[in-house]
């Protein structure tokens, strides 16, 4: 998925190339509307948001149960903020296939964003150790369980020392419980990590969340309109 990694040019003409093509010789390929959206929604192609939901949109008409199209619709939705459409879809992704780690995943970040802190938790505490990596810190954050929320942290940067998203997630914390100078270390550390992939607008919310924690409401508002711009995405505000 071009979303998850550095999109190299040749190999996304392609996809794009094989993708027509696939439609050109069957008009009623679901998977292959539902490639095309994942295909275009991307950070390098501005995160068409219409235009992908309307091949999911396309791909379920033609295969209701084709559970990617329906994880893939799910989590756009989520970005944009459409909640309960996303729930819709996720949950329905789920119930499709029970072991779809992805929708239940998105479905926790869903909580998250509407601000259902413990039903959030509830939804990551499902899923298998080895498939997390920070999703829980902010809800931890959020709740003032800070101890755990450091430890999440702790073993999310241990694994990866560059995951952009646990440290601007710490600094949320940071900012939270007052250490100002430690916020803006993590900040630091979360900007050099910043590889130009699809999924760095989560961090661009955390900065803004930590700057708006500490005051600096010019920086804050500045990082959010940053976030939106770069990567046309649209993140809920948590307090």
């Amino acid at each position: 998925s071009f979303f998850l990694v550095e999109a190299r040019k040749e190999w996304e003409e392609k996809a794009w190339v094989s993708i027509e093509r696939a439609l050109s010789l069957d008009p009623g390929l679901a998977q292959a509307y539902a490639a095309r959206g994942s295909l275009a929604w991307t950070l390098a192609n501005g995160f068409p948001h219409e235009r992908a939901a309307a091949d999911f949109r396309r791909a379920l008409a033609l295969d209701p149960n084709l559970v990617d199209a329906r994880w893939r619709l799910g989590r756009l939705y989520m970005h944009v903020g459409l909640f309960e459409k996303a729930l819709a879809e996720l949950t329905a992704a789920q119930r499709l296939a029970p072991d779809e780690l992805r929708a239940l995943n998105r479905i926790g970040m869903v909580y998250l964003f509407q601000q259902r802190y413990e039903s959030a938790l509830a939804a990551f505490d499902k899923l298998p150790e080895q498939s997390l990596d920070d999703e829980r810190l902010a809800p931890l954050t959020y709740l003032g369980r800070y101890d755990e929320a450091r430890r999440v942290t702790e073993a999310c940067l241990r694994k990866n020392p560059q995951d952009a998203s646990a440290a601007s997630g710490y600094a949320v914390l940071l900012a939270r419980t007052g250490d100002f100078a430690g916020a803006e270390e993590y900040i630091g550390r979360t900007l050099r990590n910043d590889r130009g992939l699809s999924h760095f607008h989560h961090a661009e919310y955390h900065v803004a969340s930590a700057y708006a924690l500490m005051g600096k409401k010019a920086a804050a508002v500045e990082w959010l309109r940053a976030g939106g711009r770069a990567r046309n995405a649209l993140l809920p505000a948590v307090p």
